[in-house]
């Protein structure tokens, strides 16, 4: 039970971590609304780079979060 509450918060706070750096996101001052995409004069960016999409933050935050799973798992020998 703590090794799962431990991987959500982490998984949690990875995904957030990178939303934050390295996926863009912007206000498109036309519409008045967020935007995940550059593109326009209009959008100013408000935060992150655009490296990678929601998409791929996802999966990248997935991945991580899976991985110190499985190490955490075998260091303390969970399953065996």
């Amino acid at each position: 039970m703590p090794l799962g509450v431990a991987a959500g918060l982490g998984g949690s706070l990875i995904d957030s971590l990178l939303g934050a750096t390295v996926q863009f996101s912007g206000f498109d001052e036309e519409r008045k609304l967020a935007v995940s995409q550059p593109g326009g004069a209009a959008i100013r960016r408000t935060s992150g780079f655009n490296l990678l999409s929601n998409d791929n933050v996802n999966l990248c935050a997935s991945a991580i979060t899976a991985a110190a799973g499985v190490a955490l798992c075998t260091r303390f020998e969970v399953f065996g």
